[in-house]
């Protein structure tokens, strides 16, 4: 009774730091063990957590696993097991959810707000192609790729297609960095260029392309880097046709 008192005390500790701070003190293994605290309630689920851990080798292989390897970990019950298979799906369904057309998206800001929390802790990268329409409202926000944990490969064509169809006035680019820095690499900034150019030539605004990381984003726009592609293109486009029909931007 004393230890099952003593467990009791330490997850109702666990969820009330949880719900006041969020999960951004806690480390894997305390992620999982408040999880598992709610469908396990009478045991200590700290030990179940550190042995999925170290079965599976990260939190994001955990939640990746299939129920009946989870099952397999000594202490893991079949609705426990089956929840964290289902926890993926879920944030899926909430980042459709998330992502609704209509919203007013005018600056960098509000494109990490729309976006960014969703994918900054995603440990591979993703790539979106975010559309808007001439007064600033999103008409599509569309999961263009999956990459590794440091790359991920896109269609220009495919760009180019999605914002044709969908009428758009102005496109934003997001795409998240495991790895931790939000700096471009050289690949970034030369994709982002072709996709400037394209989007350019067939009467669309690139507004931005932002680059999420765990605890700040970069935006190319706001750096200036659209400014040296004007400069560059500025023989073969003319940018004050292409701005007054362009989605309001501030930076």
């Amino acid at each position: 009774m004393k230890d099952e008192n003593l467990h009791e005390g330490h997850r109702e500790r666990l969820r009330v730091r949880a719900i006041e701070n969020g999960l951004d003190s806690f480390n894997e293994h305390q992620v999982l063990e408040l999880i598992l605290s709610f469908y396990l309630p009478r045991v200590d689920t700290n030990p179940i957590a550190h042995k999925l851990i170290k079965e599976f080798g990260s939190l994001a292989k955990v939640l990746e696993a299939k129920t009946s390897d989870l099952m397999k970990v000594d202490g893991m019950g079949e609705k426990a097991s089956a929840f964290i298979e289902l926890i993926p799906q879920i944030l899926k369904a909430y980042k459709k959810s998330k992502m609704q057309s209509g919203v007013c998206i005018t600056s960098p800001m509000q494109v990490f707000d729309y976006l960014g929390d969703m994918i900054k802790l995603v440990p591979y990268e993703e790539f979106y192609l975010i559309c808007l329409n001439s007064k600033s409202k999103v008409l599509l926000a569309k999961l263009l790729s999956k990459g590794t944990n440091n790359q991920v490969s896109l269609n220009l064509q495919q760009i180019t297609q999605t914002a044709l169809q969908t009428s758009a006035s102005g496109i934003i680019l997001v795409h998240n960095h495991p790895s931790g820095t939000s700096q471009p690499s050289a690949e970034d900034i030369i994709l982002t260029k072709k996709v400037y150019l394209s989007l350019s030539l067939n009467g669309i605004c690139v507004m931005d392309h932002l680059i999420i990381a765990k605890d700040d984003y970069y935006s190319f726009n706001k750096d200036g880097l659209f400014k040296v592609f004007n400069r560059e293109f500025n023989s073969i486009l003319d940018f004050d046709v292409l701005r007054q029909k362009a989605p309001k931007y501030e930076v």
